[in-house]
């Protein structure tokens, strides 16, 4: 267990943090398509971080081993769906369309982060 306990003015800070990553994210990126590359991206961050740090011993087969093999097939359907929505199924208009839509809901969003300074 984690040491570690975030409060409701460390979590808000935690939110806030990743808005704004999201808002750099938006802004820098040339086009909709480097957006898909740079979730699907966090998605294959978040499968190597569980399948190497959270993985359970191999040797014996457990509910763990299967929860955490159950895991990792959910994050390989994710990254699949995604694809086969926004690379093969939208076209890039409507992908511009929610470029925009991104960028209104973050518009108002000024949080100062020292690291993005």
């Amino acid at each position: 267990s984690s040491i570690m306990r975030l409060n409701d003015q460390s979590m808000d800070k935690l939110y806030d943090l990743m808005l704004m990553g999201l808002k750099v994210q938006l802004i820098r990126s040339r086009d909709t398509h480097e957006l898909i590359e740079s979730t699907l991206n966090h998605i294959d961050n978040i499968y190597y971080i569980i399948d190497s740090k959270c993985s359970p011993n191999k040797e014996k087969l457990t509910a763990k081993n299967s929860d955490h093999e159950n895991t990792l097939i959910m994050i390989s359907n994710i990254r699949e769906r995604i694809i086969r929505t926004y690379l093969v199924q939208i076209s890039c208009s409507k992908l511009l369309v929610i470029r925009k839509y991104l960028f209104q809901w973050l518009q108002d969003r000024r949080i100062k982060v020292s690291i993005l300074l």
